[in-house]
């Protein structure tokens, strides 16, 4: 189970707790619908939790070797770079920052890569591995604080690197090869009590135009409202690893108050339910799936998603719904540009 998984699946890099000039890509992609572009002294980072064990997993591709060697991913903590992996001019890898040891493996521009790196802070161990092959390892580092931040960052002056289908796990676990895909919502759940008062037809209403809109399509039902979502499916799941909701949602009106989302495991029950308060201004808000994870085609293909408005709370718009699925095809290595992101209409919940 992961700690973190980013496939910017979103449209955007709203994933991504900091951006520095880093942009979201969707033409340079390894699998799904997007990846980060990352040029000249940009980056993205994470926070990755706090734990003496660290490991993360990304796919990287670059159109330029640098012309000295210049850190591509960096654990951090306290503002300092505590662990890093170097690419250099011949497209080698090397342990930077905390270690020592460089790869025979060269890396080839305009190629996807998967690298493994990975942090001990107790025995003072860092590996690093090239897709699942050549291990490069210093188990004599010099690791002066427990990373808490993961930072991917461009090396060199000119050209661009790509970054795709992250995962993060605070232990010393190899995540492997996989992807991460979204799955949206394709229709209402097992919950059909909602009753639709103006506009639109059925349980997906789609003429609500924004965040702050108050008019328009509501529904609304004698309590606090609960609604459930079916999901796209994945054919050919190979072996699911890990779950993300994410969602997109805002309040329409009134004082702020509690509601909840989440998402609905194999018979139904609600897991890892976030409570969110909403202001009048779109959110984007996620929560990984530690309580479940669907084992089974079957299961996965059964899963939804749960929204719920607290009894006598103000109007709760959402906008985006995601699930994002981390697994590896039965085939290992997946192509690329899996498929197109299905859409939906906005579901508010009012009053």
């Amino acid at each position: 189970m992961a700690d973190e998984i980013l496939g910017m699946e979103t449209g955007d890099l709203s994933e991504w707790g900091t951006v520095s000039g880093a942009t979201y890509e969707s033409t340079t992609i390894r699998t799904g619908s997007g990846a980060v572009a990352i040029t000249g002294s940009n980056y993205v980072e994470q926070d990755a939790g706090a734990t003496n064990d660290q490991t993360v997993a990304f796919y990287f591709r670059t159109t330029t070797l640098p012309a000295s060697a210049a850190d591509i991913v960096v654990m951090r903590n306290g503002g300092v770079d505590r662990v890093s992996v170097q690419l250099n001019t011949d497209g080698t890898l090397s342990i930077g920052t905390g270690g020592s040891g460089t790869s025979s493996t060269a890396l080839s521009t305009g190629t996807w890569y998967l690298i493994e790196l990975q942090a001990d802070e107790s025995l003072q161990d860092i590996k690093v591995r090239i897709n699942e092959g050549e291990e490069i390892s210093d188990t004599s580092a010099s690791i002066a604080q427990q990373p808490r931040h993961v930072r991917f960052l461009h090396a060199g002056a000119s050209g661009t690197s790509y970054i795709d289908d992250v995962v993060v796990n605070n232990s010393l676990t190899y995540p492997g090869a996989g992807q991460i895909e979204a799955i949206r919502p394709d229709g209402e759940g097992t919950n059909t009590d909602w009753v639709v008062t103006s506009g639109g037809s059925g349980n997906i209403v789609t003429d609500v135009k924004d965040g702050s809109n108050t008019t328009g399509a509501e529904e609304t039902d004698a309590g606090g409202g609960t609604h459930d979502f079916t999901l796209e499916t994945i054919s050919s799941i190979g072996t699911i690893n890990g779950i993300k909701s994410c969602w997109i949602a805002s309040r329409g009106s009134g004082s702020g108050t509690t509601h909840s989302v989440g998402a609905l495991d194999d018979d139904g029950t609600p897991t890892n339910v976030a409570s969110i308060v909403l202001t009048t201004s779109d959110a984007y808000d996620d929560r990984i799936e530690s309580t479940y994870t669907p084992s089974t085609q079957a299961e996965l293909d059964r899963l939804e998603f749960q929204v719920v408005k607290s009894s006598g709370g103000r109007d709760m718009y959402v906008r985006e719904i995601w699930v994002m699925v981390w697994h590896t095809p039965s085939g290992g290595e997946p192509s690329t540009a899996i498929k197109d992101v299905i859409g939906y209409g906005v579901v508010p919940f009012a009053r």
